[in-house]
């Protein structure tokens, strides 16, 4: 065992699309100790990444599934010029074209859900958003969420950390998770003001909404927040627009 290999940034050619690694509609890919880093100035909101890892899909059936990236440091860039709320992303999974744009609601088999996808003791440092994982938008009977996707697994030794993410002005998220089914989150840290951060407005640590029907699984997660100004939108962990007949499941967090 020796050093990660660390993959370094260029320069950016967009405000909505660029990633250190960028999969396209792909499988089957494990990313085991591959370290990234964003040198772009935060002052240049073209230079910079938006995603460290990014999961895109191709169309709206050619998606990322069985995806497993692990034991990797993410050191990105966080830009105070972005309003989305969200970029830059340590790991980052939407059903969006590969330059970041939206995509219609055209989805018709649970094949185009980007599911199966597992994270585990990955470090994410200088973030908005640690992990963002958004799914398809589906209607009632809602079978077209993303599905089985794995954040810490089922060990301490597999949880992720994510520190000094959020910023001053726009705030952020450890996790931001939507339209997901059968999600694991478990064992994970996550410090907005650790590793170099500061107290920050409009921070959650883990946001699970816009999920019917559902099941999700929080279990053993350690949050740690600095806030510089308490809102609505500051919690540890929070759900929203959640209803149906899921499970959620949520202890020691």
């Amino acid at each position: 065992s020796g050093t990660n290999p660390k993959i370094t940034a260029s320069s950016g050619s967009s405000d909505a699309g660029d990633a250190v690694i960028k999969l396209v509609g792909s499988d089957y890919i494990t990313f085991d100790g591959i370290d990234l880093s964003d040198p772009n100035s935060y002052l240049d909101s073209i230079a910079v990444m938006e995603a460290g890892y990014a999961l895109v899909k191709f169309d709206e059936n050619d998606r990322c599934q069985n995806i497993t990236i692990k034991n990797c440091s993410i050191t990105l860039t966080k830009n105070v010029n972005y309003s989305t709320g969200f970029f830059p992303c340590g790991i980052y999974q939407a059903h969006r074209y590969p330059n970041g744009g939206t995509m219609p609601n055209l989805m018709s088999s649970t094949s185009g859900a980007q599911s199966n996808n597992k994270f585990y003791n990955n470090t994410i440092k200088k973030v908005r958003t640690g992990i963002y994982l958004i799914g398809y938008n589906a209607s009632t009977p809602y079978f077209l969420y993303d599905q089985n996707n794995d954040i810490g697994g089922s060990t301490y030794a597999m949880g992720n950390v994510i520190q000094n993410f959020s910023d001053s002005i726009y705030g952020g998220y450890g996790m931001l998770l939507v339209n997901q089914n059968n999600l694991n989150i478990c064992y994970n840290r996550i410090n907005n003001s650790a590793g170099g951060g500061i107290a920050t407005p409009y921070t959650s640590g883990i946001s699970f909404s816009s999920s019917n029907n559902a099941s999700v699984t929080l279990s053993d997660n350690k949050i740690t927040l600095a806030i510089a100004r308490y809102t609505s939108t500051s919690d540890g962990a929070i759900m929203s627009s959640i209803s149906g007949t899921g499970t959620i499941t949520m202890q020691y967090d």
